[in-house]
């Protein structure tokens, strides 16, 4: 009974140790070559498989021009990939983070540590429309960790997503 114990935990340490790895290979930044031969980091979030855009500009758009910046990156096949988009509600809360992390700058957000320096202001769009309001549309807060409603003409900052 005891041998087979001991064998059942070493199994399960060897387990966890292939899980381990399998998690650092999957939750790290992947740099790929784009066809300009700039190197464009991306994160796949091992949660949900999600791969987000990692490098940010500063800029803020409203609403409508979201789609224009999610159409510049797949023209210029950011990452390597040209499928990207606007994220939903949905997978911006993903990324939302019950702990507030540090940025390099010494700001607090709410989002998982590996995006936390990607970030260039708190606000960020949504492509979902606020049905009770259709002059709305969902944003995320990771200053606070919150989702709210906001006016489409508000301008703020936007994070693609792919897969």
């Amino acid at each position: 009974m005891n041998s087979q114990l001991l064998i059942t935990n070493k199994n399960s340490k060897k387990t966890l140790a292939k899980s381990k790895k399998l998690l650092d290979v999957t939750n790290r930044i992947v740099i790929k070559q784009t066809q300009k031969k700039e190197k464009r980091k991306i994160w796949q979030d091992s949660d949900t498989s999600l791969v987000w855009q990692l490098e940010m500009n500063s800029e803020k758009y409203d609403w409508n021009e979201i789609f224009d910046y999610v159409k510049k990156l797949n023209k210029e096949d950011y990452g390597g990939y040209n499928d990207w988009r606007i994220p939903t509600k949905k997978e911006l809360e993903t990324i939302l983070s019950n702990k507030s992390y540090k940025n390099e700058n010494r700001y607090k957000y709410f989002i998982k540590e590996p995006l936390i320096n990607s970030l260039k202001g708190y606000y960020y769009w949504s492509s979902t429309v606020n049905k009770k309001n259709l002059n709305d549309a969902w944003i995320v807060s990771f200053g606070s960790g919150y989702m709210y409603s906001n006016n489409k003409l508000g301008k703020l900052g936007v994070k693609c997503v792919r897969g």
